[in-house]
Parts: structure tokens; C-alpha cells; sequence
């Protein structure tokens, strides 16, 4: 009876245990649960390494891509910049004069010297970089940069880490004239060169990019008044104070580089780009081009009885100017035209100046049978020698009785674009005057010598 009544109690206290009260029996899974984790688990683990390997590519991709698209602009800023400059262009492997070493893509030569060497040479080479697990080969882009006829560079810079290991040279293209931009074997004059062209593709992205760059030389003479980039470079020098009516502001521009035999060239086959140091900072850029006859860079006085630069009865005009200011015919009978074009002069900051006068002045004599003629497309205005006689006895014609009238009947067109100086008188002592005309910030002025002996010009700035 008590067993009964005992058991009956136990099974009463089991039935009223919560459900949450853990038994004496074991747990654990089932062999379906085991395989169903076994097979779905790699799935799902083999679906998100894909995804994650999928990042890290993309990723790297668009890395080297943003690399190389950074490393076309390093390459474009140098590239555009030094095409600019030069003065002679090469694609030869290796060159004479090649600065540095490697496999030269591009040469360039800028900025000739009095001794008829290159300032500036600058080669675009590239340096083998061997492939790394496999991969092929690439190669790396260097400027190298030399100065003062030295080839060891002054400067090294890997413009591009990506390129292929067969990398081509630019493709330059020429004027119709110039029979030696077919072959790539020697120097080619930048006055002849139409466009250096690069196309470069990286490996490592296959980004593609073309450069493209067109030599200040070989830019068509246009009298738009754009600053230029310049290869020559030169100054402007005062007269005596007191020598003349302008000796403090009026500043001839110093033509002896033009004595170089390179720089005659490039000024007689189309033109030579010239930048004139100023007072205070300031820069002239000019293009000097030089048709017929040829002409030389001397000294003021051009002979023994021209006017400017000379003393005449005890009288100074203009005296004291140093280097070669005038720019003198070889031959008697000759017919010269000096055009000076794109004329600017920038300030310090680079900007535009503005005040200032351009002049262009008779430095020898006009006499029977010649002439000087001077043309702008500004007006034309007299800078007199002197506050009592505008141009003395230049540009003049006798009277009835075949005496000399008054000075300057011969000089015709004052006030428009087209001046012209002329004579019908020859004087038994020398000339008491000069034709000088100015004009008001002027892009170009051109000066053309007739001459029945010898003629010369002189150009230069007035400056407030």
C-alpha cells in the first residue's frame, strides 16, 4: 500500500515538471541534420569567397587604372611643354647629342647658344623592367634633362611606371618641304615639324592615351599678338641720357644673336622667336622673320655719316647704345623686309602690359633712289629727332632751283598704318635727321629697305 502510494506521487511530480526542466534524457542531431550542414556549408562558404576574390580584382583594376591614367598626365605635362621649346626633334634610338642614357624615344634640342651648341637637351627614354610570376615584360617612360652641353642629366624623372617593353617613338609629321621628316635617322628643324604625336598603352590596364604637341617654331607667322614660347632670349639698351629726345624711355632691341649662323636661318626661313628682358621684370616676346636680301646685326653708327647713333656737327642722337641694335644690308642695291610679329610684353605676373610704344627708325640714310617703308596695323605716328625738326634733312626733295627744301616733303602716310620715307636729294654732308615712327601697342611692325647703296633699321620700345 505505501509502495503504491508512493509511486503514485512520483508520477503525480513528473507530470506537473515544466517543459523546460531538462530530463535525464540525452540530446543532440540527427544524421539528416549532419548531412545538411556538411553539404550546404561549402556552398555558402564558396559563394562568398568568390564574391570577396571578385572585390579584390575589381579592386585592383580599377587601381592600376587610376594609376595609369595619373601617370598620362605626368607624361602630358612635361611632354606638351618641351615639344613646345624645341628647336630640332629627333627619333632616333640613340642620338648625337642623347642626354643620359637608355632607348631613346625622343630628342629635343631648345635655347642655341653663340657657340652654336644647345642649351637645353632633353630625351623621352625607356628603361626595361623584367616580369614578375610570369607576367611579360614592361618598361618604365624617363625624362632626362641636360644643360650647357653636358650629356649627364641635371635631371631624372620616371614620368610613367606602365608602359610596354615596345614602346614606338612619336610619329612626327612635316611640312611638304622638308625631305627630312621621312626618316627618323637624323635632327629634324622644328620650323618643319607639324606635330609630334605619342600613343602610349599600359599594360597592367590596357588604358590608352595619345599626346599630342606642335613646335613654337613651326607656328604660321600671324599677327595675333600671342605670347610665344621662345627659344632666343636678349635685351634692349638706352642711349646716352640726354642724346636724344627719348634717351630715358626709348629702348633699342639688341640683334646680335642674329650673328649666329642658326639663328639667321630661322629668322630668314620663316621665324625666330625672341624674348627681350625689360626694366622692372618686365618681358618682351616677339617674332623676327627676315625676307630678301641678307642683312647683319652691327653697331650704331651704321657708317660714318648715318644719323642715329652718331654725333653730327657736335650734335649727339642717340649715342651710347650698346650691343647691335641695327640690322644692316650686305649689298648696295638690295631690298630687305624685317617683319616683327606676335609683338607682347607681359609684367611680372605674366600678364599683359599695357602703355607702351613700339619704333621703328631709319639707321643708315635714305637717299636718291631709295626708300624705307614702314607698315602696322596700328596708325603710324612721327617721333620727331627733335623739338624743333622732326626728321632734319631725311626723306627730302630739292626745291625748283635743286636746293634741299624743308625736311620730311618725302615722308608721306603719317597718321595711317603704311609710313614711307623716300629721297630725291643727295646731300653733300651727311644727313641732319632720321625718319622714326611709333605706334601704340601694335602685334606687328614690318620694315621694308630699298636700297640703292645700303639700308638698315633699327626697333625698339618706348617706355613710360
Amino acid at each position: 500500500m505505501r509502495t503504491n502510494a508512493m509511486n503514485k506521487q512520483r508520477r503525480h511530480l513528473l507530470a506537473r515538471r515544466p517543459e523546460t526542466e531538462p530530463t535525464s534524457r540525452e540530446g543532440g542531431f540527427t544524421l539528416i541534420e549532419l548531412l545538411i550542414v556538411c553539404v550546404v556549408t561549402p556552398i555558402i562558404i564558396g559563394a562568398l569567397s568568390a564574391a570577396l576574390m571578385a572585390s579584390f580584382k575589381l579592386q585592383s583594376s580599377v587601381s592600376n587604372r587610376v594609376t595609369d591614367s595619373g601617370d598620362a598626365q605626368v607624361v602630358a605635362a612635361s611632354f606638351q611643354n618641351d615639344v613646345q621649346s624645341a628647336k630640332y626633334v629627333t627619333t632616333q634610338t640613340q642620338s648625337s647629342p642623347e642626354c643620359g642614357t637608355g632607348t631613346q624615344l625622343l630628342g629635343l634640342e631648345s635655347n642655341l647658344q653663340s657657340n652654336g651648341t644647345f642649351n637645353n637637351v632633353i630625351s623621352y627614354v625607356t628603361r626595361p623592367v623584367p616580369g614578375v610570376n610570369g607576367a611579360p615584360p614592361t618598361a618604365t617612360l624617363v625624362r632626362q634633362a641636360c644643360q650647357n652641353g653636358s650629356l649627364t642629366p641635371i635631371s631624372t624623372t620616371t614620368l610613367s611606371y606602365d608602359i610596354t617593353s615596345s614602346q614606338l617613338a612619336p610619329a612626327v609629321t612635316c611640312t611638304a618641304n622638308a625631305l627630312t621628316c621621312a626618316t627618323v635617322s637624323q635632327w629634324v628643324s622644328a620650323q618643319d615639324v607639324l606635330s609630334v604625336k605619342l600613343v602610349v598603352t599600359e599594360p597592367r590596364s590596357q588604358y590608352q592615351y595619345s599626346l599630342l604637341a606642335v613646335p613654337a617654331q613651326s607656328a604660321a607667322l600671324q599677327s595675333n599678338g600671342a605670347p610665344i614660347i621662345t627659344t632666343t632670349t636678349t635685351n634692349c639698351n638706352f642711349a646716352t641720357p640726354n642724346t636724344g629726345t627719348y634717351s630715358a624711355t626709348l629702348c633699342f632691341v639688341n640683334f646680335a644673336l642674329l650673328n649666329n649662323s642658326q639663328n639667321m636661318l630661322d629668322a630668314t626661313s620663316g621665324c625666330l622667336e625672341m624674348s627681350v628682358a625689360l626694366p622692372g621684370n618686365f618681358t618682351l616676346y616677339f617674332c623676327l622673320g627676315i625676307t630678301g636680301d641678307p642683312v647683319k646685326a652691327v653697331a650704331f653708327p651704321t657708317y660714318a655719316d648715318a644719323f642715329l647713333g652718331n654725333s653730327i656737327g657736335g650734335v649727339p642722337f642717340y649715342i651710347g647704345v650698346n650691343g647691335d641694335p641695327a640690322l644692316y644690308q650686305y649689298n648696295s642695291g638690295s631690298n630687305t623686309t624685317i617683319t616683327i610679329s606676335k609683338i607682347v610684353i607681359d609684367n611680372p605676373q605674366g600678364v599683359p602690359a599695357t602703355g607702351w610704344e613700339a619704333v621703328g627708325a631709319d639707321a643708315e640714310t635714305t637717299d636718291p633712289g631709295e626708300s624705307i617703308t614702314y607698315n602696322s596695323d596700328q596708325v603710324l605716328n612721327l617721333l620727331p629727332n627733335t623739338a624743333s625738326s622732326n626728321v632734319g634733312d631725311a626723306c627730302n626733295m630739292p626745291d625748283s632751283q635743286g636746293n634741299p627744301g624743308p625736311g620730311g616733303t618725302d615722308l608721306t602716310g603719317i597718321g595711317s598704318t603704311t609710313v614711307e620715307c623716300q629721297s630725291t636729294w643727295q646731300a653733300n654732308v651727311p644727313r641732319t635727321g632720321s625718319s622714326m615712327v611709333w605706334a601704340t601697342t601694335p602685334s606687328y611692325l614690318t620694315t621694308t629697305m630699298h636700297g640703292a647703296g645700303l639700308q638698315g633699321m633699327s626697333f625698339g620700345l618706348l617706355l613710360s
